[in-house]
């Protein structure tokens, strides 16, 4: 399997592979995300024997600030993640969502 996710003059940290290696979860700073580290997503071609371009999980996920240290649930259903939004108690608060990779 080849991992070539990684971009210059980006940083790429926290990454995730699920249990069915089809789908990978990571945080960078790359351009076009929607702050400072954001969640990415890519999804495994079994027949080029390599990853999509990845895809910003978007503002249901991130946010302006950062987004760091991804950790799945037991079931792969639900991830968490710290985010260091001024929206939660103060420095960085463990979030709950959906995974992209469920199902």
């Amino acid at each position: 399997m080849r991992l070539s996710i990684c971009k210059r003059r980006s940083n790429e940290t926290s990454g995730y592979i699920a249990p069915d290696g089809k789908s990978m979860l990571f945080v960078s700073d790359r351009k076009k995300g929607e702050g400072g580290y954001d969640i990415w997503v890519s999804t495994y071609n079994p027949e080029r024997k390599r990853w999509h371009t990845p895809v910003n999980g978007g503002k249901f996920i991130n946010t302006e600030f950062n987004e760091v240290s991804i950790y799945p649930s037991s079931g792969n259903e639900k991830f968490y993640f710290s985010s260091d939004t001024p929206k939660g108690l103060g420095g960085y608060d463990i979030t709950k969502t959906f995974s992209p990779t469920a199902g």
